[in-house]
């Protein structure tokens, strides 16, 4: 009977982007020649990927993306039996945003605002493995920072003049390989005055 069995090269891990192979093997040598499958398990369907009447099957995924992370199938059969085997693939990968706090619209590069405003905008990644959050100053000083949530708001109440400037956010995230990847968005704070002119009019009798 055939024994199906996946080869994995490298790791069970990919970085999107990244190049991953792996091969649908009969490790048994059966005969009669097994016909290979190779499938991804999706929720609610199974979807092919490969078949070959073969004792080997590679399988290349040219550019590792999101969606190619989950369970993929080796499937081997015939007259004899069938086996099989299935792999976990998880693809790393890291995006991050800026949004306002209240009605969550998307910040620009710049944001206009007067003083004494309270601005309240929110770092958002997506992330595997999740990411490390920190909002720095126009100083470069850390304000606030976050391991355990993907979310981090940076919270400036009565902003005045002083405080205006470029504030950004890293996301940081380790990678499999004991690398790190780090993303910024930022944005310039821009604190517009209040002047109050004073008009004397003279009056004359």
């Amino acid at each position: 009977a055939p024994e199906a069995s996946f080869s994995i090269h490298e790791n069970y891990f990919a970085k999107e982007g990244q190049m991953r192979s792996f091969e649908c093997l009969d490790k048994a040598n059966s005969y009669p020649t097994p016909t290979l499958v190779i499938e991804k398990l999706e929720e609610n369907k199974v979807v092919p990927l490969m078949e070959s009447e073969s004792h080997f099957l590679k399988f290349s995924i040219n550019e590792a993306r999101v969606s190619d992370a989950g369970s993929y199938r080796c499937r081997a059969n015939n007259s004899e039996g069938t086996s099989e085997v299935v792999y976990e693939l998880l693809v790393q990968y890291l995006y991050v945003e800026l949004r306002r706090f209240k009605n969550n619209s998307t910040v620009n590069e710049s944001l206009l605002v007067s003083e004494n405003d309270t601005v309240q905008l929110e770092c958002l990644s997506r992330s595997y493995p999740r990411a490390r959050l920190r909002w720095l100053d126009p100083e470069g000083s850390v304000l606030n920072q976050t391991e355990s949530s993907p979310a981090l708001l940076l919270n400036l109440p009565a902003i005045s003049r002083l405080q205006g400037g470029l504030y950004r956010c890293l996301a940081t995230v380790s990678f499999y390989d004991n690398s790190n990847l780090t993303k910024v968005q930022q944005v310039a704070i821009n604190v517009k005055s209040f002047i109050i002119r004073f008009v004397y009019k003279m009056h004359s009798s």
